[in-house]
């Protein structure tokens, strides 16, 4: 599907709609894109190839040739808003935010910044939300909310909001989460369960 009224009828879109609008330059750029593997520099519990071939073209462009560098892993690092804060609180890149669920549902954000304490939301249209349900959809920004993209406090962190609602809020000990519908985005809940109690967050960033 692809929409030519953003402002009233945004809608996801997925990279083989674009094809036929693209020259046959372009045309070819984005198909070697698509079969691009990016270099991770740690491992990953929840990254596959295929996945990081996925996402990859919803990279901020200064981000588009960089390593992966995992910052950030529950695994590792515990399930801990504030560690999450600590590990990344010298980082300047854009981030992907990567959740599993216990169901096996994997879904998140990429963020024109990494999670950080802000007292107000933050972030601009780099930024969009996904899930791999099982194919992949991207929500992208659309151009509402005064940039509501990311708030992080202390006792949860939230991506997308409108009308209270939120297109995927952490607790603080990343435990649970919930994901709803939100004017950000106009996404669907990532997850279809909404509310869904976490296996496995990672952190990604670029180059750094």
């Amino acid at each position: 599907m692809f929409s030519t009224n953003i402002q009233d009828d945004w809608v996801f879109v997925e990279h083989a709609d674009l094809l036929p609008f693209l020259s046959a330059d372009t045309w070819e750029c984005a198909l070697s894109t698509d079969h691009f593997t990016p270099e991770l520099r740690h491992p990953s519990s929840i990254l596959t190839d295929a996945i990081c071939r996925e996402l990859s073209p919803y990279l901020p462009a200064r981000a588009q040739a960089s390593p992966w560098c995992r910052i950030y892993s529950t695994q590792q690092d515990g399930y801990s808003l504030r560690n999450m804060y600590h590990k990344v609180r010298d980082i300047e890149s854009p981030a992907l935010l990567l959740v599993k669920d216990v169901r096996g549902h994997i879904f998140g954000a990429i963020t024109s910044s990494v999670p950080r304490v802000h007292q107000s939301f933050c972030g601009n249209g780099e930024s969009c939300v996904f899930s791999f349900s099982p194919t992949l959809k991207v929500w992208q920004w659309c151009n509402e909310n005064n940039y509501n993209i990311m708030k992080g406090s202390t006792d949860w962190m939230a991506i997308g909001c409108g009308s209270g609602a939120f297109a995927l809020w952490l607790d603080s000990d990343l435990n649970r989460g919930r994901t709803e519908t939100c004017g950000t985005y106009r996404n669907q809940p990532l997850c279809d369960c909404g509310d869904f109690l976490v296996e496995t967050i990672e952190v990604w960033t670029f180059g750094v």
